[in-house]
């Protein structure tokens, strides 16, 4: 559908499906020609003729005895392109050795012609530049294609709005924003790498951004990296880029990405709010904002999740649509990780680690609604603040030498389960309204008061704290606390736990699985999945490289099910280790028989 440019190794297709009776038009590479099939009107040009076209032209074009034929290698070096626009020259150097590149195919479009030339020899004067006969210019119409066997392609693509559906591949150099909209899709596909040069002066309408923009109902963008080709998109030189983009209903989806120094990546408010926006396995450097944000759209139906992701900057979410889950994701901040604004759906944090904070943890707005539950906070400031409605379970809150590991304002409420409360100055929490540590059901927090000058403090507010353990049990001004029932040893088990499907039943898997480490590498906690059918005994186990074994997560007889184990990086006897390649491994039996078996590597890195 739509219009566009779609290339392969081989091939280089230009089509058009708004024209009636609908023929592509195609520039085919066959070795000693090309075969083209062309409605429309422009001009295709070759080193020694031009074609004109008038509405239609088929034909073979031979004769060429210097084209390379078919490539047999694998495209694996990369191209270092320099356009002179003044000049209309363009020049090609080998990306790693910078030697001049002789004989590559440059290919030219600009409107409705396309010009085709080779780089010159050493012989011809022109070694390695070629230069075109067509105004090439920074503008809309204006696009690039370097070509030759063992390299990877290169584009060169201005700024404009994509016409249709699009796929870009190989090495891509995007001059100023690129908007994607009325329904069209943009995909960026495995092992793409994209240059952003944001310092261009652009026309009405576009900025100097260098945006990925995907505006308009049934818009979308599509990264599809992989582990092994991630795509990657960074700036033309040390500054940043100003990031992905989704509004007015555009969605986007991105998968195995490598995102160095982009402003935003954020689902916008504007007009009807973001789509659908997800972002998983992708890796973002920089102090980036990650937001999602509906206030003041018409309509919240869009979703933003993010799962198995490492982020550097702040994730902000405002008037979440319909979903919003954060999973198995690193946020490492600078002032604070996350802000969870007012007036929204629940936001739901699972098995996150948010480090390097120096102000807090995060903040949850009044009416804000946040769940957080088996994650980490490690930065040097209170973990989380609340001024809305917080759930924490199985969390370690760790204030890092900060005054309270919990402040909550007065019109806030806050419950929380199976938490260690660690490394305060003053108090484990400022309860500015009453705290459910414990009411209801047994919940099993841990406060680790040590020399802190209180475990809670308050402003005549009540904690209740049934079921909890305390090293020391101080209670400071403001506060009444009901700790009956205390616990004897501070151990929540929460390192195996069993995953529920979304309608809230048990998942079964159809057979035995180990699962990836999550994240991997790891700073101080990791995740293992892992699948089984049938009851059986399941032994899961760590060793170092040298084969010894150094922690076991499991050990014993389960029942079917999917399971979450947590590994917090230290040895059996409560040690921590030090960063390296480690083994997890899996063993199932019954009844002595063996059933299962595997082993995978992770990486702790301190």
């Amino acid at each position: 559908e739509g219009t566009g440019f779609e290339a392969t190794r081989t091939f280089l297709f230009r089509y058009n499906t708004s024209i009636e009776n609908y023929e592509p038009t195609m520039i085919v590479h066959e070795g000693f020609g090309y075969l083209y099939n062309v409605r429309g009107n422009g001009t295709i040009s070759f080193p020694d003729s031009v074609v004109s076209i008038k509405q239609r032209a088929i034909g073979l074009f031979a004769a060429l005895g210097r084209l390379p034929s078919p490539p047999t290698v694998v495209d694996t070096a990369h191209f270092a392109v320099l356009v002179d626009w003044n000049d209309n020259s363009i020049s090609v150097r080998d990306l790693g050795s910078k030697i001049s590149i002789e004989n590559a195919m440059v290919v030219v479009m600009v409107g409705d012609s396309v010009e085709f030339l080779y780089t010159g020899t050493k012989e011809s004067g022109s070694y390695g530049s070629a230069k075109s006969g067509l105004p090439i210019d920074l503008d809309d119409s204006t696009r690039i294609m370097v070509k030759k066997p063992g390299f990877v392609d290169y584009q060169i693509y201005p700024f404009g709005i994509v016409q249709g559906n699009d796929t870009l591949r190989g090495d891509i150099e995007l001059h100023g924003d690129l908007m994607v909209s009325g329904g069209d899709t943009l995909t960026i596909a495995s092992g793409t790498r994209i240059f952003i040069d944001n310092d261009v002066n652009l026309a009405e309408g576009l900025s100097e951004a260098g945006e990925l923009i995907v505006d308009g109902d049934g818009s979308f963008l599509r990264i599809v990296g992989s582990r092994a080709e991630p795509v990657t998109i960074e700036p033309m030189g040390e500054s940043f880029w100003g990031g992905i983009i989704a509004r007015s209903a555009g969605s986007f989806d991105i998968e195995w990405a490598e995102l160095s120094n982009p402003e935003a990546v954020m689902a916008a408010q504007d007009g009807i709010g973001p789509g659908d926006c997800s972002m998983s396995h992708t890796n973002i450097t920089g102090n980036c904002l990650v937001m999602g944000d509906w206030r003041r759209s018409s309509e919240r139906f869009g979703s933003f999740d993010i799962d198995s992701c490492s982020i550097e900057g702040r994730i902000a979410l405002y008037d979440v649509g319909k979903r919003c889950t954060i999973g198995g994701t690193r946020i490492d901040g600078h002032g604070e990780c996350f802000y969870v604004g007012g007036a929204t759906d629940t936001v739901l944090f699972e098995s996150c680690d948010f480090l390097g904070y120096s102000r807090d943890g995060g903040r949850i707005a009044p009416k804000g609604n946040a769940i957080f539950h088996d994650c980490d906070f490690l930065g040097r400031g209170i973990p989380i603040i609340n001024y809305g409605y917080a759930n924490i379970r199985a969390c370690r809150m760790d204030a890092g030498g900060s005054a309270f590991a919990l402040y909550t304002s007065q019109k806030s409420k806050t419950k929380a389960s199976f938490c260690t409360f660690e490394n305060y100055t003053v108090a484990s929490a400022f309860a500015g309204a009453d705290l459910d540590f414990g009411n209801d059901e047994a919940t099993h927090n841990c406060f680790l008061t040590d020399t802190a000058r209180w475990t809670f403090v308050g402003a005549n507010a009540t904690v209740y704290a049934k079921f909890c353990y305390f090293d020391t049990l101080v209670v400071g001004p403001g506060v009444e606390v009901l700790a009956y029932y205390k616990d004897f040893f501070c151990k929540p088990d929460t390192s195996l736990t069993k995953i529920i499907c979304e309608d809230g039943s048990p998942c079964f898997p159809e057979e035995f699985e180990l699962g990836f480490a999550v994240p991997n590498p790891f700073n101080s906690k990791v995740n293992i999945e892992f699948g089984v059918p049938d009851d059986s005994d399941v032994m899961l186990e760590i060793y170092n490289i040298a084969g010894q074994r150094v922690a076991i997560l499991v050990e014993g007889l389960l029942s079917a099910g999917n399971y979450r184990a947590t590994w917090d990086g230290r040895d059996l006897r409560g040690n921590p280790l030090p960063s390296g390649i480690y083994m997890y491994s899996m063993t199932a039996k019954t009844n002595s028989e063996p059933l299962f078996k595997a082993t995978k590597k992770m990486v702790l890195m301190k």
